[in-house]
């Protein structure tokens, strides 16, 4: 699995949604790696729980911070949160029924997608905020 920590630099333009993006990314890193290495899925469903979570409230503060400012995307970044909440938790159930070979799969795909969001989705309110459009 290819690691994306480098791809995640600043995108969003908000210090703390880009700390927690950065700890997202490192997340999905360690458990490709540790697939990489022999770990079974069910050996790593309880780090893959943690990354549930903390996907759930980051898109949480991400939604909120959003919806407070008036951020006129807002339903279509919810909805790509929801189907990437959606991944996580496929990524999560194949985990505890010990598929290790779907779990990279999806892990995979999830990884994509995320980093796709990051720098579509993320990059459009960060350049939202930066035009002004915030005060």
């Amino acid at each position: 699995m290819a690691n994306v920590a480098s791809q995640a630099n600043v995108v969003a333009g908000v210090q703390a949604m880009e700390d927690q993006h950065g700890i997202l990314v490192e997340s999905i890193n360690a458990i490709g790696q540790k697939l990489t290495l022999g770990y079974s899925s069910t050996r790593l469903s309880d780090q893959i729980a943690l990354l549930v979570e903390f996907t759930g409230m980051h898109f949480g503060c991400e939604e909120s911070l959003l919806r407070r400012l008036g951020y006129p995307g807002l339903d279509e970044h919810c909805k790509a949160h929801q189907n990437l909440m959606h991944q996580i938790k496929m990524a999560a159930h194949r985990a505890e029924a010990g598929d290790d070979a779907e779990l990279e799969r999806i892990l995979e795909s999830l990884r994509g997608q995320y980093m796709e969001h990051m720098e579509r989705l993320d990059r459009e309110y960060s350049q939202w905020f930066n035009s002004g459009s915030v005060h």
